[in-house]
């Protein structure tokens, strides 16, 4: 009798690959569109309860990047190396996006360092939360 076939791990079916892409790209554009939306309408679109809770707003986005990055990437388990590139990575990009924030005259927003803090710890969740069991394994040489 032979064993039952054991099923490949999730990502390393293509439409989910693809679909962790799309999903990325989409987070992505959120992230950047969001950032760089003019102060007042970002003021009267969110209630004070609302804003009270942006330090955990900038982590969630920010933990999704590189976390749909790499799980649509990923063909084999992903070494910490990896992980932490792509976790400096956006939040390098967090903190660019913060100084746009207060360069830019169109968008007339504050640069906080609880912000920047914040999307580079959503980063650095995301990159070291994508879990192993998801990734294929490593190739057989």
């Amino acid at each position: 009798m032979t064993a039952p076939a054991v099923p490949p791990p999730l990502l390393s079916r293509r439409p989910l690959r693809l679909a962790a892409r799309a999903a990325f790209a989409a987070a992505l554009a959120f992230v950047l569109f969001f950032s760089l939306y003019p102060h007042d309408a970002v003021d009267a679109t969110f209630s004070r309860e609302t804003q009270s809770l942006d330090w955990l707003f900038h982590s969630v986005c920010y933990a999704a990047l590189p976390l749909l990055l790499l799980a649509g990437h990923a063909r084999a388990p992903l070494p910490l190396l990896r992980r932490l590139d792509a976790a400096l990575l956006f939040a390098a990009l967090g903190c660019a996006l913060e100084l746009a924030q207060a360069l830019l005259p169109f968008v007339a927003r504050s640069c906080t360092l609880s912000d920047a803090r914040s999307n580079a710890l959503g980063a650095l969740l995301g990159a070291l939360l994508l879990p192993a069991r998801l990734l294929p394994p490593a190739p057989s040489r």
